[in-house]
């Protein structure tokens, strides 16, 4: 915000803006190419230890007597998971709610194993926000922001799930 603040309407204001809402029309092939084998290498870490995941979504205790050191995996995973998240946010700005619906409807769909749900999640979440993009490009004239159409529409999926998952503790 005081970045915005002090910063000049005319010239740079709306480019923070835009960035803040998110948006593909400045990315490029070079962006998708130094994108691509972190997202890629995200993935694979986290399909290689989606049994891992499983573990630790019984709990600390659960898996301490399994033997594996919850923390340990906690900080890899929790690590990686910024990284992607950073890199990705770096070449197209935010883009809202896709990280927090996709995922819950890929385990509506493809069930609490992170063995299908990853996999599942990160073809959801590609085909998700490519419909969003073409409907913010074809909505006006003028380009919409991709945040915008993600955010109009994850807020209200995302209630829903709330709503039609009450008291069954996973959402």
């Amino acid at each position: 915000m005081v970045v915005k603040y002090f910063s000049d309407p005319y010239d740079e204001l709306p480019g923070i803006i835009y960035w803040v809402m998110g948006s593909l029309s400045r990315i490029t092939w070079d962006n998708v190419l130094v994108l691509a084998p972190f997202a890629a290498a995200g993935i694979f870490l986290f399909i290689l230890f989606s049994f891992r995941l499983n573990i630790l979504s019984m709990g600390d205790i659960q898996a301490r007597s399994l033997g594996m050191n919850p923390s340990f995996f906690r900080i890899i995973l929790i690590t990686a998971s910024s990284f992607m998240v950073a890199v990705c946010v770096a070449t197209c700005g935010q883009i809202a709610w896709i990280g927090l619906v996709i995922p819950h409807l890929a385990r509506t769909l493809a069930g609490p194993e992170h063995e299908r749900m990853i996999p599942v999640s990160a073809l959801l979440g590609g085909i998700f926000l490519l419909l969003a993009d073409s409907l913010a490009r074809s909505l006006s004239s003028a380009e919409i922001p991709v945040g915008i159409i993600t955010a109009l529409t994850g807020a209200p999926v995302f209630a829903w799930f709330m709503f039609k998952n009450r008291g069954s503790g996973w959402i």
